[in-house]
């Protein structure tokens, strides 16, 4: 039981680089999971979205619970607050493209953390579309490396 113990303090001490999958007894880095089972273990880990809400171009709520897009920061939709640097853009735009990708299929998330607005970051799809890259690839928000939880995003928006 102390070597179990051990082994997963020292996954969760390695869970800065990667997000932390457990399937049964068994937590390891995202990526030392074969290919094979990452999708089910994210397939156990996606919470059914059916009414999404966009708020802005990087948070959407489902129900009562607010998603914040991992990995990315998008303009404001009012203005910028004077004691924070913000993400450059028209808020209303990047809006916009959240809601016409949110349109592309069922919304699904697996959450990853919790900010410090007590938001649920996590990796947000519609269908198959990831959220967060289709921000990127529209240039409707800036990428955040320190936001990207075991550089997630990175690899998956290649």
């Amino acid at each position: 039981m102390l070597s179990a113990l051990v082994s997963f303090a020292a996954v969760l001490a390695d869970s800065s680089a990667n997000p932390v999958v457990c399937k049964g007894t068994v937590c390891k880095p995202y990526n030392q999971f074969p290919k094979r089972m990452r999708q089910s273990a994210n397939d156990q880990n996606s919470v059914s979205c059916p009414s999404a809400y966009v708020v802005d171009g990087d948070t959407l709520r489902c129900g009562r619970d607010r998603i914040r897009l991992l990995g990315i920061d998008a303009p404001e939709v009012e203005r910028c607050p004077k004691w924070r640097v913000c993400a450059p853009g028209d808020g209303q735009a990047s809006k916009r493209s959240l809601i016409a990708a949110v349109s592309s299929g069922p919304v699904n998330y697996q959450p990853v953390t919790r900010d410090r607005y007590g938001r649920t970051v996590a990796v947000v799809r519609a269908g198959t579309v990831n959220l967060s890259c289709w921000q990127l690839q529209h240039e409707q928000a800036i990428y955040k490396l320190k936001w990207d939880t075991g550089q997630f995003i990175a690899r998956e928006c290649r």
